[in-house]
C-alpha cells in the first residue's frame, strides 16, 4: 500500500518541482473554482433561507428532515438542490478561469484575469435561491409536514 503511494507522490513531486509556483497557483485556482460556489450555497442557505435556524440535533437523526424531505429534494441525506446549484456554479466559472493549465475565453478577454469567483458566487446563489422556491407556498412554508414551523422566508 505504501509503495504505490510513494511512487505516485514521488512522480508528482518531481513533475511539479520544475515549475512549483505555477503549479501551486493553478491548483489554488481550481480550489477557488470549487470553494466559492460551495461557500455561496452555505451563506445563502444560512442567511437567506434558514435565517440561522438549523435543527442541529435533527442533522444526526436518520429519519429526520435533513435525511429525507421531498420539498428540499433531500434523499438519504443528500440535498439535490444544493448539488445542482453547486455544479451549475462551478461550470459557470470555468469560462472565466485563468491559470497555468487553462485560460477560459472570458478570462482571455480580460487580460487573463481569473474572474471565476464572480460567476461562481453569483450564479450559484441565484440558482440555489430559485431552486429553494420550488416546493414552497406563497407564505414561504414547505409543502411537507416535516418542515420546520419557523420557516417564514418569502423564498
Amino acid at each position: 500500500m505504501m509503495l504505490p503511494t510513494l511512487a505516485i507522490g514521488l512522480g508528482l513531486a518531481v513533475t511539479a518541482s520544475q515549475d512549483f509556483t505555477g503549479n501551486l497557483t493553478a491548483f489554488l485556482s481550481f480550489l477557488l473554482l470549487l470553494l466559492i460556489p460551495w461557500g455561496a450555497v452555505n451563506l445563502v442557505d444560512f442567511y437567506l433561507v434558514q435565517h440561522g435556524a438549523y435543527d442541529v440535533p435533527g442533522m444526526y437523526i436518520r429519519g429526520g428532515k435533513y435525511w429525507s424531505d421531498p420539498a428540499t429534494w433531500t434523499h438519504n441525506g443528500v440535498n439535490l438542490k444544493v448539488l445542482i446549484a453547486f455544479v451549475i456554479g462551478v461550470v459557470s466559472g470555468i469560462p472565466a478561469m485563468s491559470n497555468a493549465w487553462y485560460v477560459g475565453p472570458v478570462a482571455r478577454h480580460f487580460s487573463n484575469a481569473d474572474l471565476s469567483w464572480i460567476p461562481g458566487m453569483v450564479v450559484t446563489s441565484v440558482v440555489y435561491l430559485a431552486l429553494v422556491r420550488v416546493g414552497r407556498d406563497a407564505r414561504g412554508k414547505s409543502f411537507t409536514a416535516v418542515a420546520s414551523q419557523q420557516q417564514t422566508s418569502p423564498l
